[in-house]
C-alpha cells in the first residue's frame, strides 16, 4: 500500500511524525511521504523513522495556493528539503499564517468572541500555525463543539472570520517544487470546486507549467470521482498518486491508507522511488 499525503504537528496534524510512521506501519504501508502544508521540518525526522521501520520514504511538501477565488493545492514530491529556495518560502508561508491568523483573532474579538494568539499557540506543538490550531482553541473556550463548526461559522471562506490568503498561484507553486528538483501534482482536485470547463482549464495550464501529476484516489472520492480523475490523468499525460490527508484527530474518520488505490500504483511508486534514489 501507499500513502502519499498525510500531516503532522509540523503543519495542522495531531500526530507526531514517529506515531505517523509507526501508524503507517500498523496499516501495512510500503511507501509514504508527509507533506505538511508549506513546511519542510519533519522531513528528515521521518526519513529517519521510515528506515527504522523498513517503510519507503519520499520527502513531500503540500503548497496552498489560489485560482479565481478558489483554494487549489499543490503536492510535491522528491524535493531537496536543504534546497535555499524552498526553505525561504517555507520560512515566508510559516509568517504569513500568523498574519493571517492574527487578523482573524481581530476580527473575532471586534465581534466579542475572546481569544488570543497565545490560544493559539498553545494549539500548536508544531512549526506552522493554521487556522486549523485557531478552530481547536475556538472549542477549548466553548465557542464551537468542532473544528468543522469552526470552520462554518467562523473560518471558511464563508466565515464571518475568513482571512484570504496571499495571492500564490498554481503555477508559482509547481515552479517552487520543480526548483527543488521535486515533481508537482495536483492534490484533491474535487476539493477545488470549479465548474468542469474551468478544472479542465486549470488542469491544461498546470501540464503546460511543468504539471506531473494528479492526485486520482483519495479518502472522500466517490467510485464516480476516482474514474473522472483517472480520465483526467489519462488525457493529460499526468502520474496518479493517491492519499488520505490524513491529520490525526482534526480530521475524523479518516486513517492513515484510506485512499482506494489500486495495487498497481505500488509498483509506479516503487519504480519512482526506485529511479530517484539511485546512487
Amino acid at each position: 500500500m501507499v500513502d502519499l499525503h498525510m500531516h503532522s504537528l509540523y503543519s495542522d496534524g495531531t500526530f507526531s511524525v514517529s506515531e505517523l510512521v509507526k501508524r503507517s506501519g500498523e496499516k501495512g504501508i510500503k511507501i509514504l511521504s508527509l507533506t505538511d502544508h508549506d513546511t519542510v521540518e519533519g522531513l528528515a525526522e521521518a526519513a529517519k523513522e521510515c528506515i527504522e521501520n523498513n517503510i519507503k520514504f519520499i520527502n513531500g511538501i503540500e503548497i496552498s495556493t489560489e485560482y479565481k477565488g478558489k483554494e487549489v493545492h499543490i503536492l510535491g514530491y522528491f524535493i531537496d528539503e536543504k534546497d535555499k529556495s524552498l526553505i525561504d518560502f517555507s520560512n515566508e508561508m510559516k509568517q504569513a499564517r500568523i498574519n493571517r491568523n492574527e487578523k482573524a483573532i481581530k476580527i473575532l474579538n471586534n465581534h466579542g468572541i475572546e481569544i488570543t494568539k497565545e490560544d493559539t499557540f498553545r494549539e500548536a506543538e508544531g512549526v506552522i500555525i493554521s487556522r486549523t490550531h485557531l478552530a481547536r482553541a475556538l472549542i477549548a473556550k466553548g465557542y464551537v463543539k468542532d473544528v468543522k463548526e469552526a470552520f462554518s461559522k467562523y473560518l471558511g471562506s464563508n466565515g464571518l472570520a475568513y482571512v484570504p490568503k496571499s495571492n500564490l498561484n498554481p503555477f508559482d507553486g509547481i515552479e517552487i517544487i520543480k526548483k527543488s528538483g521535486g515533481l508537482a501534482f495536483l492534490a484533491h482536485p474535487k476539493l477545488i470546486g470549479l465548474e468542469e470547463e474551468d478544472f479542465v482549464r486549470l488542469v491544461k495550464d498546470m501540464k503546460d507549467h511543468g504539471l506531473d501529476g494528479i492526485e486520482t484516489y483519495y479518502s472522500l472520492f466517490s467510485k464516480e470521482d476516482m474514474k473522472y480523475f483517472e480520465k483526467i490523468a489519462e488525457k493529460f499525460s499526468l502520474i496518479r498518486s493517491a492519499g488520505s490527508d490524513f491529520h490525526g484527530e482534526n480530521r475524523k474518520g479518516v486513517d492513515i491508507g484510506d485512499n482506494y488505490a489500486p495495487k498497481e500504483l505500488f509498483y509506479i511508486w516503487n519504480e519512482l522511488y526506485e529511479q530517484k534514489n539511485k546512487h
